[in-house]
């Protein structure tokens, strides 16, 4: 696509929704933005409502569908609607309205909360929980809906951190800035992370690349564990925290009896993913693992 292309971004008010239509601002790309309702954004730009009308997309060159929810904690009912039949709509939608490309933003957890090797576009799907198995299955419905009518492109982000962000990372800096001891100095597995900042290059890189692959993997230059999250947080923050060397069998029964086994799996057991299918495009991401971490949290 070139640099004139309109792009629209649905889901727009969402973390990485505001983190992209930013970055788009910036690099003054014609850009659409839109929601669940008609609002503007800080900036004064306009979030349009969202509905099933070709032409409300009209005009719109690549669309980036971010709008969804993003956890397990509703019911399985309503996750389905919003991130199945709802992308199956908009996609739909898209391909009245003569869009050109439908990037799709799924999540690493389709394959699963933990893995033995490293993740592949083409490994096989395990998802483990509402959350993932609703970006599973939409994503084998959008490529039997989009097949020879639109362009789709899927993203599988890992774990996503940056200022303004929620979830588990977030939570993991607030104990660390706490300076009390922590029991994650054993929790060395390495997991794939992705900063806000290198998914918005990544997302602009599959907009613009004029043949995308079709599954894309973006994440942070390198895997860390908790204990290595932890320890950089920890300079950054010029925070005293201490890492106690809790072991796997100590913590894994009381995180399962408090309902938290899903914690154990990102604490003591790795999820990377296998970087090479990025050569084929030449994309990459241009900080250190640690460097991306320590800028997002200052």
């Amino acid at each position: 696509m070139d640099r004139n292309s309109t792009i629209g971004i649905t889901g727009a008010t969402g973390f990485i929704g505001q983190a992209l239509a930013r970055r788009l601002t910036e690099r003054c790309r014609p850009m659409r933005l839109f929601g669940r309702r008609q609002s503007t954004t800080s900036s004064g730009q306009l979030i349009e409502p969202l509905n099933s009308s070709p032409e409300s997309l009209e005009g719109i060159d690549v669309l980036v569908h971010l709008a969804g929810i993003a956890s397990s904690d509703r019911p399985e009912s309503e996750i389905r609607r919003a991130n199945i039949d709802l992308a199956l709509d908009v996609a739909r939608t898209a391909i009245a309205a003569n869009v050109r490309r439908f990037i799709f933003f799924s999540s690493l957890h389709v394959h699963g909360k933990a893995a033995g090797s490293a993740i592949t576009p083409q490994t096989p799907f395990e998802p483990q929980n509402s959350y993932a198995r609703s970006k599973a299955e939409a994503e084998r419905q959008l490529k039997d809906e989009c097949a020879g009518r639109i362009e789709l492109v899927i993203v599988r982000p890992p774990m996503i951190y940056g200022r303004g962000g929620k979830g588990s990372f977030q939570a993991l800096l607030k104990l660390v800035k706490t300076g009390l001891p922590l029991p994650f100095g054993a929790a060395t597995a390495k997991r794939s992370f992705c900063s806000i900042s290198n998914l918005v290059l990544a997302t602009e890189a599959v907009i613009d690349h004029p043949t995308p692959p079709a599954v894309f993997i973006p994440a942070d230059a390198e895997d860390l564990s908790t204990r290595d999250l932890c320890l950089a947080m920890r300079t950054s923050l010029g925070s005293k925290s201490l890492l106690v060397p809790v072991p796997a069998w100590a913590m894994l029964p009381m995180l399962r009896a408090t309902g938290r086994a899903e914690m154990g799996q990102s604490l003591f057991e790795p999820l990377i993913i296998d970087r090479t299918h990025w050569a084929t495009w030449g994309w990459r991401p241009d900080q250190r693992t640690v460097d991306s971490i320590q800028s997002e949290i200052r």
